[in-house]
């Protein structure tokens, strides 16, 4: 069974998560996971792209979203530094099927490409941390 939590809200850095009772965090990190896709659509342009990155969330489980918050929280430093390339690498980790490894930096090169979207992407991977470690603890 996922991790389940009470409505009490957790620190993360400089932001409260509110978990409610019913809600797990796979299911949570699926949501984000899909909020950060619909707005990549909207800010890029679904022309612009070259995968569907709505479908691309939809169709990951949340064990999948899981791994990947995992993955990315296994390096702290990444997140720190911005490091667009370290984190295309860390994509690359074999335990991240590389159908869904390419969608994802497909999607990053797109939101690198528009200096806008950095500041509200970077966030999407703090939060995927925080959670992912918080849900550790």
């Amino acid at each position: 069974d996922d991790h389940t939590f009470s409505t009490a809200p957790f620190s993360g850095s400089d932001r409260c998560i509110p978990f409610h009772m019913s809600e797990t965090v796979g299911s949570f990190l699926k949501t984000k996971l899909c909020n950060m896709a619909r707005w990549v659509q909207e800010e890029v342009g679904k022309e612009n792209l070259t995968i569907d990155p709505v479908k691309f969330a939809q169709n990951r489980s949340e064990l999948e979203v899981v791994m990947l918050a995992q993955i990315i929280a296994s390096k702290p430093a990444l997140i720190a530094n911005r490091d667009w390339l370290a984190l295309v690498k860390l994509l690359k980790h074999e335990e991240v099927p590389e159908s869904w490894a390419h969608a994802f930096a497909c999607l990053l090169h797109a939101v690198k490409a528009r200096e806008d979207l950095h500041a509200k992407f970077w966030r999407y991977m703090e939060l995927f941390r925080d959670v992912y470690n918080k849900s550790n603890e």
